[in-house]
Protein backbone atom coordinates (compact mmCIF):
# COMPACT_ATOMS: atom_id res chain seq x y z
CA UNK A 1 0.00 0.00 0.00
CA UNK A 2 3.08 2.41 0.62
CA UNK A 3 3.92 1.96 -2.57
CA UNK A 4 0.69 2.83 -3.81
CA UNK A 5 0.71 6.21 -2.45
CA UNK A 6 0.83 9.12 -4.62
CA UNK A 7 0.71 7.08 -7.89
CA UNK A 8 -3.06 6.46 -10.43
CA UNK A 9 -6.00 7.97 -9.47
CA UNK A 10 -4.76 9.15 -6.12
CA UNK A 11 -2.32 11.07 -7.03
CA UNK A 12 -2.77 14.70 -5.85
CA UNK A 13 -5.30 13.95 -3.58
CA UNK A 14 -4.89 16.10 -0.80
CA UNK A 15 -8.09 17.49 1.79
CA UNK A 16 -6.62 19.78 4.71
CA UNK A 17 -7.49 18.81 8.21
CA UNK A 18 -8.28 22.26 10.44
CA UNK A 19 -6.49 22.56 13.41
CA UNK A 20 -3.44 20.02 12.61
CA UNK A 21 -0.81 23.18 11.25
CA UNK A 22 2.11 23.35 13.61
CA UNK A 23 3.64 19.44 14.38
CA UNK A 24 6.59 20.33 11.61
CA UNK A 25 8.00 23.03 14.01
CA UNK A 26 9.06 20.24 16.26
CA UNK A 27 11.08 18.56 13.66
CA UNK A 28 13.51 21.42 13.05
CA UNK A 29 11.78 23.20 10.30
CA UNK A 30 10.59 26.94 10.75
CA UNK A 31 9.60 29.96 8.44
CA UNK A 32 11.31 30.33 4.81
CA UNK A 33 9.98 33.34 3.44
CA UNK A 34 9.39 31.56 -0.36
CA UNK A 35 13.34 30.06 -0.08
CA UNK A 36 13.92 26.57 -1.52
CA UNK A 37 14.47 23.17 0.10
CA UNK A 38 17.26 20.89 -1.20
CA UNK A 39 16.72 17.65 -1.65
CA UNK A 40 19.66 15.22 -1.72
CA UNK A 41 19.83 12.08 -2.88
CA UNK A 42 23.68 10.04 -3.50
CA UNK A 43 25.11 8.35 -6.24
CA UNK A 44 23.80 4.86 -7.88
CA UNK A 45 20.43 4.90 -6.05
CA UNK A 46 17.57 2.84 -6.45
CA UNK A 47 14.12 4.09 -8.76
CA UNK A 48 12.46 3.07 -4.57
CA UNK A 49 15.20 5.65 -3.44
CA UNK A 50 13.98 8.18 -6.25
CA UNK A 51 10.60 7.71 -5.86
CA UNK A 52 11.16 8.15 -2.14
CA UNK A 53 12.40 11.97 -2.36
CA UNK A 54 10.00 12.41 -5.40
CA UNK A 55 6.82 11.52 -2.86
CA UNK A 56 8.66 13.80 0.24
CA UNK A 57 9.46 16.71 -2.91
CA UNK A 58 5.47 16.70 -3.61
CA UNK A 59 4.06 16.49 0.29
CA UNK A 60 6.96 19.57 0.85
CA UNK A 61 5.89 21.40 -1.33
CA UNK A 62 2.12 20.90 -0.66
CA UNK A 63 2.58 21.49 3.25
CA UNK A 64 5.21 24.48 3.21
CA UNK A 65 4.41 26.44 0.23
CA UNK A 66 7.77 26.62 -1.10
CA UNK A 67 9.72 25.31 -4.01
CA UNK A 68 11.90 21.97 -3.76
CA UNK A 69 14.54 20.95 -5.87
CA UNK A 70 16.32 17.45 -6.26
CA UNK A 71 19.97 16.83 -6.24
CA UNK A 72 21.00 13.54 -7.01
CA UNK A 73 24.16 11.27 -8.20
CA UNK A 74 27.47 13.05 -8.54
CA UNK A 75 26.15 16.39 -7.88
CA UNK A 76 24.92 15.64 -4.41
CA UNK A 77 28.95 16.25 -3.01
CA UNK A 78 28.83 19.96 -4.85
CA UNK A 79 25.76 20.81 -3.20
CA UNK A 80 25.86 19.77 0.12
CA UNK A 81 28.92 21.97 0.13
CA UNK A 82 26.98 25.12 -1.60
CA UNK A 83 24.01 24.02 0.11
CA UNK A 84 23.67 26.70 3.03
CA UNK A 85 23.46 29.51 0.42
CA UNK A 86 20.73 28.74 -1.48
CA UNK A 87 18.65 26.17 0.68
CA UNK A 88 16.45 26.86 3.41
CA UNK A 89 16.75 23.42 4.41
CA UNK A 90 18.07 20.46 3.35
CA UNK A 91 16.82 16.44 3.22
CA UNK A 92 19.03 13.49 2.57
CA UNK A 93 16.88 10.62 1.52
CA UNK A 94 18.49 7.01 0.72
CA UNK A 95 20.74 3.92 2.30
CA UNK A 96 23.48 4.82 3.93
CA UNK A 97 25.34 2.95 0.34
CA UNK A 98 23.75 5.68 -1.44
CA UNK A 99 24.37 8.67 0.97
CA UNK A 100 28.33 7.87 1.30
CA UNK A 101 29.30 10.62 0.01
CA UNK A 102 27.08 12.89 1.29
CA UNK A 103 29.86 13.77 4.40
CA UNK A 104 27.25 15.37 6.64
CA UNK A 105 24.56 12.63 6.47
CA UNK A 106 26.72 9.45 6.22
CA UNK A 107 28.60 10.55 9.68
CA UNK A 108 24.93 11.04 11.34
CA UNK A 109 24.47 7.23 10.09
CA UNK A 110 27.48 6.11 11.50
CA UNK A 111 25.90 4.85 14.50
CA UNK A 112 23.02 3.21 13.61
CA UNK A 113 23.04 -0.79 13.13
CA UNK A 114 20.45 -0.97 9.49
CA UNK A 115 18.43 -4.04 9.02
CA UNK A 116 16.60 -4.94 6.25
CA UNK A 117 13.69 -3.24 7.40
CA UNK A 118 15.41 -0.53 9.65
CA UNK A 119 14.54 3.21 9.45
CA UNK A 120 16.55 6.58 10.89
CA UNK A 121 15.23 9.70 10.74
CA UNK A 122 17.93 11.76 11.78
CA UNK A 123 18.80 15.96 11.89
CA UNK A 124 22.56 16.98 11.24
CA UNK A 125 23.43 18.88 14.30
CA UNK A 126 25.61 22.05 13.18
CA UNK A 127 24.18 22.66 9.87
CA UNK A 128 24.27 25.99 8.59
CA UNK A 129 20.84 25.57 7.71
CA UNK A 130 18.21 22.68 9.17
CA UNK A 131 18.90 19.44 7.78
CA UNK A 132 17.73 15.86 8.04
CA UNK A 133 18.43 12.10 6.66
CA UNK A 134 15.60 10.22 5.94
CA UNK A 135 17.79 6.57 5.91
CA UNK A 136 17.11 2.92 5.81
CA UNK A 137 18.41 -0.61 5.45
CA UNK A 138 16.88 -0.93 2.08
CA UNK A 139 15.34 1.20 -0.70
CA UNK A 140 11.76 0.34 0.68
CA UNK A 141 12.96 1.20 4.47
CA UNK A 142 13.89 4.62 2.81
CA UNK A 143 10.03 5.03 1.60
CA UNK A 144 8.50 4.18 4.72
CA UNK A 145 11.07 6.72 6.56
CA UNK A 146 9.64 9.25 4.28
CA UNK A 147 5.87 8.27 4.70
CA UNK A 148 7.05 8.19 8.81
CA UNK A 149 8.61 11.35 8.50
CA UNK A 150 5.43 12.94 6.76
CA UNK A 151 3.15 11.43 9.61
CA UNK A 152 5.18 12.92 12.33
CA UNK A 153 4.30 16.09 10.09
CA UNK A 154 0.56 15.84 10.64
CA UNK A 155 -0.12 14.15 7.08
CA UNK A 156 -2.79 11.24 7.68
CA UNK A 157 -3.00 8.46 4.96
CA UNK A 158 -6.57 7.53 4.00
CA UNK A 159 -8.11 4.97 1.79
CA UNK A 160 -9.65 7.54 -0.57
CA UNK A 161 -7.40 10.68 -0.11
CA UNK A 162 -4.38 11.99 2.27
CA UNK A 163 -5.34 14.46 4.43
CA UNK A 164 -2.73 17.45 4.98
CA UNK A 165 -2.91 19.91 7.90
CA UNK A 166 -3.47 23.57 7.56
CA UNK A 167 -0.47 25.03 5.08
CA UNK A 168 1.77 27.02 7.40
CA UNK A 169 5.62 28.39 6.46
CA UNK A 170 8.18 25.97 6.92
Amino acid sequence: LAHHRGRGSRRGRHRRRPGAAGRGARYGLRALGGQVIRLVTGAGVDPLERFAAAELGRYLEALFATEVTHVAGEAAPAAVAQAGAVAAARFFVGCPGSLAACGPAAAVLRDVAFADQTIAIRSIPGAQVPALVLSGGSPRAVLWAVYEYLRRCGVAYLLTEDVLPDPRPL
